[in-house]
């Protein structure tokens, strides 16, 4: 009986087999004759354009990074072109540029003028504020803004006989 059912399963197993290949080769022959064989070529025509978007998305992307890559190096460019030039300490000395300018500059600028009045008496408790104040005032722009609040010396005599324009 064993036998018998092994067999039978043997059978069942081949003619599976075979209607397997069937319908392998009528779907084939289907597809080949009908609509089947359009919708394959069109499928086929979709995965060769998204294979070349996919292509064209990857070079893209390497453009952009490059892109990405040669505006940085403009950035620093121009940062670096915007910083004053570092000389050599040696030529500072010579031409009274950079750091050891503002040494050499202390060194070579008259001491700082007192009002007559608070030189004979000065104030009984110093203010910190307008030391910190003077130094704030002594910015190059604010010399700047500062000397243009003065009016300039005239020319012109300033006697009896005054001319109006000069």
């Amino acid at each position: 009986m064993f036998v018998l059912l092994l067999q039978n399963l043997r059978r069942l197993r081949l003619d599976l087999q075979k209607l397997g290949l069937n319908l392998q080769s009528g779907e084939r022959a289907c597809c080949r004759n009908t609509d089947g064989e359009r919708l394959r070529h069109a499928l086929a025509a979709a995965d060769g354009t998204l294979a070349k978007q996919d292509q064209t998305l990857v070079e893209l992307q390497n453009g952009l990074l490059l892109v990405k890559a040669d505006l940085r190096r403009k950035a620093e460019c121009l940062a670096q072109m915007q910083m004053p030039p570092s000389a050599t300490p040696g030529s500072c000395k010579k031409r009274g540029c950079g750091a050891g300018a503002a040494a050499g500059n202390a060194e070579n600028q008259p001491p700082e003028k007192k009002p007559f009045f608070l030189s004979l008496f000065p104030q009984r408790t110093p203010s910190r504020n307008k030391q910190g104040r003077r130094e704030d005032q002594t910015t190059r722009y604010s010399r700047v803004l500062r000397s243009h609040l003065t009016p300039p010396s005239s020319p012109c005599p300033s006697g009896r006989y005054r001319v109006t324009k000069c």
